[in-house]
């Protein structure tokens, strides 16, 4: 199965009892009389996600710099950020060097 599958307590206090399981072709069965069992699944890409900062919804970009990056995984939106930023701060450098110098 693509990403990954974990198997956890649903309530930590109690213990976890499973009768039996089985995973074929990326199905995971579990027993009819399995207690307290919880399956969690990671997908195999992160996507970004809005977000609300103090009351304030910000979307998802759907593009960066005139590129279309919907579909990007958040990974491919962190490198763009920071390849943009990294640009920047070269180009504040270099402009407080000049003004230094003149």
């Amino acid at each position: 199965m693509p990403g990954g599958a974990g198997v956890s307590a649903r309530n930590p206090a109690e213990i976890i009892y499973i009768d039996h399981m089985t995973i074929n072709a990326g199905q995971i069965h579990i027993g009819p009389s399995s207690k307290n069992v919880l399956v969690s699944f990671t997908p195999t890409r992160f996507l970004p996600l809005e977000i609300q900062n103090r009351g304030i919804k910000f979307s998802v970009p759907t593009n960066h710099l005139g590129s279309d990056i919907s579909g990007f995984t958040l990974s491919q939106v962190a490198h763009l950020a920071y390849d943009y930023y990294n640009e920047l701060l070269i180009q504040i450098d270099e402009a407080e060097t000049e003004n230094s110098n003149s």
